[in-house]
């Protein structure tokens, strides 16, 4: 039986390959995480600031 070669510079190259496409895959996850966040916080910020003025305005 005829071992099979094995061609581990194709193996490595796509593995590079792989890492780089998760890696920036990660970042653009990231970065949309952290943008949500930020708009999140941003809303509720906002929110709360509706809220004090509702109060101050019904408290006349």
């Amino acid at each position: 039986m005829k071992r099979r070669s094995i061609d581990k510079e194709k193996i490595a190259r796509a593995d590079r390959e792989s890492r780089a496409i998760q890696d920036a895959e990660r970042q653009a996850r990231d970065a949309k995480t952290a943008k949500l966040k930020e708009m999140r916080i941003q809303r509720e910020s906002g929110r709360t600031e509706n809220q004090s003025k509702l109060n101050s305005w019904i408290m006349r």
